[in-house]
């Protein structure tokens, strides 16, 4: 694995963890924009990280990383719960039990179909871009390609493509 992809992984997690918040606690009209800023702001991280990985040394930059992400944990640790889940957890709604994903059937099926949207931004990110060093080679671009670089022009694009997304829908 390619060092500059870690940063890009730590990201998509945290956004992940924060837009389920977000859903959680905004109304339903202001979800769309919550979400969109969350999503914005939250791979711009990864766009951050490739700058950052290519000034400092790969430790320091996992230092810095590290640093962000337990800041990150305590601004978590100042949210309640929210509304939604406090009255899921009064309803007595089963919790940690995997195997509601796959029951009903068609449960399962928007699950899988939602795996299956990641798989196209998994080949671009995870194979085209942290591969971008052996790909630049074999097709004759002169000059050098950096990981670093191509993760944060990615993102970059990614996060222009959140905001503008989320803002139109």
């Amino acid at each position: 694995i390619c060092r500059s992809e870690r940063p890009a992984r730590r990201a998509t997690v945290a956004v992940g963890a924060a837009i389920t918040l977000v859903s959680e606690t905004l109304s339903k009209e202001a979800r769309g924009y919550g979400t969109a800023i969350v999503a914005s702001v939250g791979v711009s991280g990864a766009v951050f990280a490739g700058v950052i990985g290519n000034f400092v040394h790969w430790r320091t930059a996992y230092f810095i990383g590290g640093g962000l992400g337990l800041g990150l944990l305590l601004l978590r640790v100042g949210f309640g719960e929210s509304s939604m889940f406090t009255h899921t957890k009064e309803e007595g709604v089963s919790r940690g039990n995997i195997f509601v994903l796959f029951w009903p059937p068609s449960r399962l099926a928007r699950y899988l179909c939602c795996i299956l949207i990641g798989v196209p931004l998994w080949f671009g990110v995870g194979i085209l871009i942290t591969q971008s060093v052996h790909l630049a080679a074999e097709l004759g671009v002169v000059g050098v390609v950096k990981p670093a670089t191509a993760v944060s022009l990615c993102y970059a694009g990614l996060t222009l493509g959140d905001f503008a997304s989320g803002g139109v829908s």
